[in-house]
């Protein structure tokens, strides 16, 4: 018994041992990055988008590129591929030099090298020259994003990932320095600096192929999803509990809350979304404070903010939907599209405190219903804010686009800080971050006039007075404007750090927020985004009405309206009254039974499954040390066999085996 125990601890401790070199020997053989963000893929109803590696990972020596002879030569001249090729943002922002790496079948895979604020090209915007091209009530043949390259578009059919670490890049360029220079043929008998780039994506081809792959028979005893529908949850609710709606009756104030992604969890949206969310947010609040509380008024103020926006509008969209089914907001007093009397988006800002509000050409009662909402805003603009009317044939890409395509009689208007083209260099890209809106975290200290917080409290204060004007047919004239360090703190929120004080104050007391970034990309629906419940609590928080209820009481909710136990400013707690509610923003294509995936009705979007993506680097050895290591391999696997053999038939000679005596 002591000899088994013995033989099983030096088992066990040798198997310790092994494993712990293993992992050393792992360690010295790569250098695994953490920190890099991969490209993922996409699919629509027709196309599938964005990158994929191979099962096992994607390998390639590092090459870094910096004008178009070194791409030429990539492609042209060189012997020891397949490379890796790394790029500055000024080579990743020419699509025609992309396109190239993309096609040649010598590159196995593109990392994007962003190394600190100095390298920063002019623009950077890898989304379509019209956003949302298809899916909205007109043809698009507007340029709106002038600076587009459309990137976001390809299906590259490799590997892609960014690294934004100043020390990584530095390593892997002395990497590449050591081992990969000179540039000839003398690399083809050296070892080379290389990186592995693992992100398989298991979905393919479209969105309806890989939902009937995902339903397919075969895996009903091993459920295999390969995709998942886009998609989150459209934050709603209104100044008071909507009750039998008159026609007209409803204005409805909407903006987006996603923003679009090329790489996984890098994507911040500064001026493509963040700038319209939080004036939204401000201006909800101020709004909901210098109405009277509990008042009898003809005409009323839905809050919408929608999510999957940048994805043909998958919230907006699938609103109109549960309008024209009649369950939306509740299915107990549901609204038309009559009931809306006009519509009001709020598009991207910045410190620019020129206003445009955008409407549409009609000569109707409804292009006067628009204009007269535009000259109301003009007249209560606080300086220096101004606001110049903007007529176009075609609206921005912007939420009203599906309630258009449903009912061209809705009064529309979209509010922006850009005429006929963007002025945001940067939309939907990597480098839409706080530089981008020149933003500086003030934390309660003086805030300058000229400051992008200055400026959105003011575009914030200007839209509360005209909703006011809107609703009770009355000017405000009282003293309640929106504080700039209102829109310091919230900006604070989304660009640096969730665990600030709004959010802290709009949560419940127990709970504990991380200094973590939260990326507005809408992600897939049966995941829920953290942001999005962050800032529908900050919603409450904003435009709730304080109950003197327990907290063990503060947790029922009625036909009109819901509870909810938050911080406050004390931190102690307090009971919010409100009528927010999170619905569902889900493509009803995922919903409808035989869709028409190529109809292009509805939003299509499905991202794909994946299980693990990781970069590292190693130094791959030359092909001469391949083929050596290869032949010694097997003639060690032959001899091996000729020994074996030789000793098992040998057997009997080599090894004396005794008889037994029967007893």
């Amino acid at each position: 018994m002591n000899f088994v125990l013995l033989f099983f601890s030096f088992f066990l401790q040798n198997l310790i041992t092994v494993r712990c070199e293993r992992q050393d020997i792992n360690a010295l053989l790569y250098e695994k990055f953490d920190n890099a963000a991969s490209c993922f893929r996409l699919l629509n109803g027709t196309h599938q988008f964005g990158c994929s590696s191979s099962l096992s990972g994607s390998l390639g020596v590092i090459h870094f590129i910096e004008n178009e002879h070194d791409i030429d030569w990539l492609i042209n001249n060189a012997k020891a591929g397949p490379y890796m090729a790394v790029v500055p943002p000024k080579i990743f922002n020419q699509r025609n030099l992309m396109l190239e790496l993309q096609s040649s079948k010598d590159i196995s895979g593109i990392l994007l090298a962003i190394n600190g604020t100095n390298d920063r090209p002019d623009s950077f915007s890898p989304d379509d020259t019209c956003p949302n091209r298809y899916s909205g009530e007109g043809t698009c043949s507007a340029d709106w994003n002038p600076v587009g390259t459309s990137l976001l578009l390809v299906d590259w059919g490799k590997p892609m990932f960014v690294v934004k670490d100043p020390v990584v890049i530095e390593k892997i360029h002395q990497c590449f320095l050591k081992f990969n220079q000179p540039f000839d043929d003398s690399q083809m008998h050296k070892s080379l600096c290389s990186l592995q780039m693992k992100s398989h994506m298991h979905a393919a081809v479209d969105t309806a192929t890989c939902i009937r792959r995902s339903n397919s028979i075969t895996f009903v005893f091993n459920p295999l999803s390969y995709c998942d529908g886009m998609g989150d949850k459209n934050i709603i609710s209104t100044l008071e509990p909507i009750k039998k709606p008159e026609n007209r009756s409803i204005l409805l104030f909407s903006t987006r809350l996603d923003t679009a992604s090329m790489f996984d969890g890098v994507m911040l949206g500064a001026m493509s979304t963040m700038t319209g969310l939080v004036t939204f947010l401000a201006t909800a609040k101020l709004l909901s404070s210098i109405l009277p509380a509990n008042s009898s008024l003809e005409r009323n103020v839905m809050f919408a903010m929608f999510n999957g926006e940048m994805y043909d509008y998958i919230g907006s969209g699938r609103t109109v939907y549960d309008i024209m089914q009649k369950t939306f907001p509740k299915e107990s007093n549901p609204i038309n599209f009559e009931h809306i009397g006009l519509m009001v988006d709020v598009s991207q800002m910045s410190k620019s405190p020129k206003l445009f509000c955008h409407t549409k050409r009609m000569n109707n009662d409804v292009d006067l219903l628009t204009k007269e909402f535009c000259r109301s805003l003009e007249m209560d603009a606080v300086k220096p804010v101004t606001v110049a009317s903007e007529v176009d044939d075609e609206l921005p890409p912007s939420s009203v686009h599906p309630f258009l395509k449903r009912d061209k009689n809705i009064p529309a208007v979209v509010l922006a800080n850009h005429g006929k083209e963007y002025i945001n260099r940067y939309y939907n890209g990597l480098m839409d971050n706080a530089s981008n809106i020149e933003y500086r975290y003030y934390n309660s200290s003086a805030i300058p006039e000229e400051s992008v917080q200055a400026v959105l409290a003011k575009i914030s204060t200007s839209l509360a007075k005209s909703l006011y004007a809107w609703v009770t047919r009355k000017n405000y004239t009282g003293p309640e404007v929106v504080k700039p360090d209102i829109i310091d703190e919230l900006l604070y929120c989304y660009l640096e750090s969730r665990n600030c004080k709004i959010f802290k104050q709009s949560v419940a007391p127990e709970e504990k927020l991380t200094a973590d970034l939260t990326p507005l990309y809408v992600g897939v629906y049966k995941s829920p985004n953290t942001i999005t419940k962050l800032t529908a609590l900050t919603h409450v928080y904003f435009t709730g009405r304080n109950v003197n209820i327990s907290e063990s009481h503060c947790k029922s909710s009625d036909d009109d309206y819901s509870y909810y136990w938050i911080s406050g400013q004390s931190g102690k707690g307090e009971c919010k009254q409100t009528t927010v509610q999170l619905l569902k923003a889900l493509s009803p294509a995922f919903e409808i039974e035989g869709y028409d995936w190529t109809s292009r009705e509805y939003s299509t979007w499905s991202e794909s499954v994946w299980q693990e993506m990781s970069l590292r680097m190693f130094l791959k050895p030359s092909r001469q040390q391949e083929m050596v290591t290869l032949v010694v391999g097997l003639v060690t696997l032959v001899l091996s066999f000729i020994v074996v053999y030789w000793l098992k038939s040998q057997a009997h000679l080599l090894f004396q085996i005794e008889v037994g005596v029967a007893c």
